[in-house]
């Protein structure tokens, strides 16, 4: 409770300011890459908060999630989730991406590949060996290509490798229209005209941010909710997004920020996915996915359209079961922004199956058994099938101020 009883601090008079724990110097901190990147980038800086539990003295007992943003967001997302990520036992590193924030900014052809080596260097810095990993909307991208390019960060203890993608960005060029396929379909024009629209959107939503007030029932999710103003006016009034547009353009595969036939070395999901698994049983690996889709999400066509459909098929591929475990799930009453909001179970499971991890390797467990898949199925409330997570509207999470 730390992070809260420093944000409740910050009250003065009968004004609730949540501007100290905005500022907190765990969300702000930064890194200078000094080698492993090639050429031309030395000194290459990222910007990062490091969110939730801190153990230094036994780092064995924190379990890390390595948390990949989505368009428009900052480091600063997550830290709503820090009393959350603390009873857990789980800490949650977020870093700012390429042009924003304070994250050096790089030419769209290196988005991904220097990022990613970047973010590997600032683990290893960090003495972090084991991750599990998260991601949301075009995050996705950016996390499929740090898994498949650095598996050394996966655990090689069965049952404790995981993936949580929430409301995935899905680019299929055929099936049911949606916003990404429209989107891409557009030309270089249009998306330089919606890239400066959501720059006045969102400038507009900081400046009309109201004050938080005391008398309120304040728990996790309301707080999550009103320091999301705070954070969208320090981004965008402060520090900026200035490497959004060219994010733009690498999300939509538009040229020549990207190779004709997809990202990176891989391609697509379908060509990823194979690939992945090659890898993990050359390192005797094994990784278990999660993907956490909105009722209401007209970006990817919904939870029910051919996109999603053809997400899971690419997952649920025979010749990858023995290494890739998957599961699908629906995040009821949720949209494609609010997936992972604190007021919707996803982020509790989340965190709850990240730190049953940690329970798992305190036991010193040589495998993962039956009895340990169900108990990891238990903590999700599903079967190994998709199934919809049940959502109370009546229910706050955590515990209220």
């Amino acid at each position: 409770m730390r992070g809260l009883k420093q944000f409740l601090r910050s009250i003065q008079g009968d004004v609730l300011l949540p501007c100290a724990f905005v500022r907190d110097p765990r969300f702000s901190q930064k890194f200078q890459v000094a080698k492993g990147l090639p050429p031309g980038y030395d000194n290459f800086q990222l910007q990062y908060s490091d969110v939730g539990y801190r153990n230094v003295e036994h780092p064995e007992e924190e379990s890390v999630l390595l948390y990949f943003l989505p368009l428009g967001a900052s480091r600063l997302v997550n830290i709503s989730k820090d009393d959350l990520a603390r009873s857990q036992k789980v800490r949650i590193i977020t870093v700012d991406k390429p042009g924003n924030g304070g994250t050096s900014a790089l030419p769209a052809d290196d988005l991904l590949p220097v990022y990613c080596d970047a973010i590997a260097a600032l683990l290893r810095h960090l003495r972090i060996s084991a991750v599990s990993i998260a991601s949301h909307c075009n995050g996705t991208i950016f996390a499929l290509h740090f898994l498949l390019h650095h598996t050394e960060f996966l655990s090689s203890v069965p049952g404790e490798s995981n993936v949580f993608f929430g409301t995935p960005w899905i680019q299929v060029r055929s099936g049911t229209p949606c916003r990404v396929q429209l989107f891409s379909r557009a030309p270089d024009w249009f998306c330089r005209l919606k890239f400066e629209l959501e720059r006045k959107q969102n400038l507009k939503r900081a400046s009309s941010s109201e004050t938080m007030t005391t008398g309120m029932k304040i728990n996790h999710a309301y707080f999550d909710e009103q320091v999301a103003a705070l954070i969208f006016k320090r981004d965008h009034e402060e520090e900026g997004f200035g490497g959004m547009y060219q994010e733009i353009c690498l999300s939509l595969l538009k040229r020549p920020f990207c190779r004709e036939k997809g990202w990176g070395d891989w391609g697509n999901v379908d060509g990823l996915v194979p690939l992945l698994a090659q890898k993990l049983r050359h390192d005797k690996k094994t990784l278990q996915v999660y993907t956490f889709l909105a009722e209401r999400d007209d970006f990817i066509g919904g939870p029910h359209g051919k996109a999603a459909d053809w997400f899971d098929e690419c997952w649920l591929r025979r010749n990858v079961s023995d290494v890739i475990t998957y599961t699908s799930n629906i995040v009821q009453g949720s949209s494609h922004r609010t997936v992972w909001a604190n007021r919707f179970d996803a982020i509790y499971k989340m965190l709850e199956v990240t730190s049953r991890v940690r329970k798992l390797r305190t036991q010193k467990l040589t495998g993962v058994t039956s009895e340990n898949q169900l108990a990891l199925e238990s903590v999700l409330g599903m079967s190994a099938c998709t199934d919809d997570i049940q959502q109370s509207s009546e229910r706050f999470w955590g515990t209220p101020l």
